[in-house]
């Protein structure tokens, strides 16, 4: 994978315990030595919340659709 910088977009390679799913979208807004804070935005433009995540659970990708479902309802 390449080093993730500040607004790369991002995918989650698979669900995580905090409650996102594997393939939520996002954008890096801070990088840390083995993680990155990534703020995901909800379709109306405000923000749904900000985690910090470790590096090999993401992925960069091109922007595109970003109204994923980020988090899990059960």
């Amino acid at each position: 994978m390449s080093t993730l910088v500040e607004l790369d977009m991002v995918e989650i390679t698979e669900d995580l315990e905090v409650g996102l799913v594997g393939g939520a979208r996002g954008t890096v807004v801070a990088v840390h030595d083995r993680s990155c804070t990534v703020e995901f935005v909800g379709p109306d433009g405000y923000t749904i919340g900000l985690f910090e995540i470790p590096t090999d659970k993401l992925e960069q990708v091109q922007f595109g659709n970003v109204d994923a479902s980020v988090a899990r309802e059960d």
